[in-house]
């Protein structure tokens, strides 16, 4: 039904973007990679995608995301503050 294939569309999403972060081969890179999905959240909410927002937000509250201090602290409270204010 439309129900599952939306369900598994954000499932799909939502791990493509985890695994994209985590494929960062150093802190740096995964720093770069967590801003451009945040901008690219950023968009999802202009344009008023929702589903595509929380995929996206999914993916990045992950614990595999979550437990990446080192490339979190890299990241400037601005752009923090945009991903709490995405959630």
């Amino acid at each position: 039904s439309n129900v599952n294939m939306m369900i598994d569309s954000f499932n799909e999403v939502s791990k493509w973007v985890a695994s994209e972060i985590v494929q960062g081969e150093t802190e740096k890179k995964r720093c770069e990679l967590i801003k451009y999905f945040l901008k690219v959240g950023k968009e999802c909410q202009k344009v008023q995608n929702f589903n595509a927002l929380m995929a996206i937000v999914a993916g990045m509250n992950g614990s595999a995301i979550h437990r990446l201090k080192k490339t979190w602290d890299l990241l400037n409270p601005k752009k923090k503050a945009v991903f709490e204010e995405l959630k």
